[in-house]
């Protein structure tokens, strides 16, 4: 008589994943930032994208293979690393390569779009999968394996990302905009309405001319206040000069 022994699945924390997903972000980074040599670049870059490919597929056989206990994470770890890998594939997309094959330029808004798109699915997937990978290399054995625990980290993790990208977005769009409001009580830099009145009366045109240098705290206060006359009527002109630069005055 034979007695067949069935063994439960090891839990999929082999360090091959880690290993392949940090050295293909690493070499992106690298052929990115620090490679000037094109071949170079485009051998480090394929590099990269092979060892991103191979951890998605490692991710996704784990995921195929896994148990009722593993299975939510598993599936965590590999919508992660398909968001890395999507990242890389859109990344490359954005390059000066990338752009040409697409008949794009750098400038359009379908350019901006598309990088606005990398930040939304790079920064949590690489938030989200280093937190859980961390989570993984520390549960060696199945039964050392907390599911729930890694897929909150990562959860966690890529919600931490997207507030980053809310509040840096939110920046950026108020430093393109130039966009200022304020919320003093006696609202200083804001025209009262009978100043706003008494520009709005003005037949003949007005100059007004600050002399500031280019880098101004006190400018910075005052420019809102005359812009802000200047939509009142558009007889008043307003012109910002350089003192030092301007010795007849």
């Amino acid at each position: 008589m034979s007695t067949s022994q069935h063994h439960s699945p090891a839990a999929p924390s082999s360090s091959w994943p880690s290993a392949l997903a940090g050295l293909g972000l690493g070499a992106w980074l690298v052929a990115e930032r620090v490679v000037i040599d094109g071949s170079v670049r485009n051998s480090m870059l394929i590099g990269a994208g092979c060892c991103l490919l191979s951890c998605t597929i490692m991710r996704a056989r784990a995921a195929l293979a896994a148990n009722e206990r593993t299975l939510k994470a598993e599936w965590a770890l590999l919508i992660a690393h398909l968001g890395l890998l999507c990242a890389f594939g859109l990344g490359w997309l954005l390059s000066a390569q990338g752009l040409q094959s697409v008949g794009l330029e750098s400038s359009s808004s379908a350019t901006t779009i598309l990088q606005a798109l990398w930040w939304l699915i790079m920064t949590p997937s690489l938030f989200a999968a280093v937190a859980m990978e961390r989570s993984w290399l520390y549960m060696p054995t199945l039964a050392s394996v907390e599911p729930k625990r890694i897929s909150t980290g990562g959860l966690q993790a890529a919600s931490v990302a997207l507030l980053l990208i809310f509040v840096f977005g939110i920046n950026v769009a108020i430093y393109k905009k130039d966009w200022r409001k304020d919320v003093t009580f006696f609202k200083t830099t804001v025209a009262s309405d009978s100043t706003k009145a008494l520009v709005q009366g003005l037949h003949e045109p007005l100059t007004v001319v600050l002399f500031f240098p280019p880098v101004s705290d006190v400018l910075d206060q005052v420019k809102p206040y005359f812009m802000g006359l200047r939509q009142s009527n558009r007889q008043l002109h307003v012109v910002i000069r350089d003192h030092a630069l301007e010795p007849e005055f």
